[in-house]
């Protein structure tokens, strides 16, 4: 329905349709609010993840869900289109494809190049050549317009996710997607105590309720440790 939303809101702007004949608003149809889907994994199902071993096809698709995670969570739409120019100074730094038309100036999203993800570049992406523009990953191609960017990145997708799904049946967790590790990061950097700023900004959102939709609820053992706070006045 917003897809729907936004092509009437193009038409009204174009004058194709007049403003009585424009459908939502107040008075008018309001898109139900959804409900988040929260869906980030534990610790320890992460840790499995990371060390797990088995055929070399699931272990790429693992890599690239391990990617996003430790990449701010970032979704497979910009992971999969990250050049070597995005590569400054030990950080990968980028702008969500998602915010990067919208109007004020898009926020600048920086994530520490960590050790597994130097081993996974040097795994899957493409060696610098002296070509800043070049392609990261080797899903990509310079030729490709928005109808086969979007074909791309739903075919890796679901290629993806139904490595995971194997990948999760093997190890006895809980099934997980390309999107879980978006969730996932921003859940293990609260746990992990990061500010919710740090994470709002981290993730390239644009207010702190957003973010907390990301958010996994709290355990009982938390809610433990953390009532244990209010007696502990030493």
């Amino acid at each position: 329905m917003k897809t729907i939303k936004c092509a009437l809101n193009t038409a009204k702007s174009a004058g194709i349709i007049k403003e009585a004949q424009f459908p939502f608003g107040k008075g008018r149809y309001m898109i139900p609010r959804a409900n988040s889907r929260r869906m980030a994994l534990s610790k320890e199902h992460i840790r499995r993840i990371m060390n797990y071993r088995g055929p070399g096809h699931l272990e790429e698709n693992r890599d690239l869900w391990l990617f996003s995670y430790l990449c701010n969570g970032i979704n497979f739409r910009d992971m999969l289109y990250l050049r070597h120019e995005n590569v400054i100074d030990g950080e990968i730094c980028f702008i969500r494809h998602k915010t990067a038309g919208s109007s004020g100036n898009p926020r600048m999203i920086r994530a520490t190049v960590t050790e597994q993800m130097k081993q996974i570049m040097d795994r899957m992406c493409s060696p610098y050549e002296g070509d800043s523009k070049a392609f990261l990953f080797r899903y990509a191609e310079h030729t490709q317009d928005q109808f086969s960017i979007s074909r791309t990145v739903r075919r890796i997708v679901g290629q993806c996710n139904k490595a995971l799904k194997e990948i999760a049946a093997e190890l006895e967790i809980p099934c997980f997607t390309t999107y879980s590790a978006r969730h996932s990061f921003a859940t293990t950097m609260l746990r992990g105590g990061a500010d919710l700023p740090f994470i709002s900004e981290s993730l390239g959102h644009s207010s702190i309720a957003m973010t907390e939709n990301y958010l996994a609820g709290v355990t009982r053992e938390e809610r433990r440790r953390y009532a244990g706070i209010l007696t502990d006045l030493q």
